[in-house]
């Protein structure tokens, strides 16, 4: 059975996966989005350091006005 809700379509197979996780941000009295931020934020910091981002091109000043 899927449920749709104003941001995403979710399966309600993947919320029964989702709740012990979900009972555990409750009782350390966090939201868990917060929790599962909290949880790849370390992550996400890893990959962003893994990937290079070339500098912006130097756009050069001209004087012909």
């Amino acid at each position: 059975m899927i449920r749709k809700t104003k941001r995403v379509t979710v399966d309600l197979k993947t919320i029964e996966e989702w709740r012990p996780l979900s009972i555990y941000a409750a009782l350390q009295g966090k939201s868990l989005r917060g929790l599962v931020r909290e949880m790849l934020a370390p992550g996400i910091q890893e990959i962003c350091k893994q990937i290079q981002i070339p500098d912006p091109p130097q756009v050069k000043t001209s004087d012909n006005r």
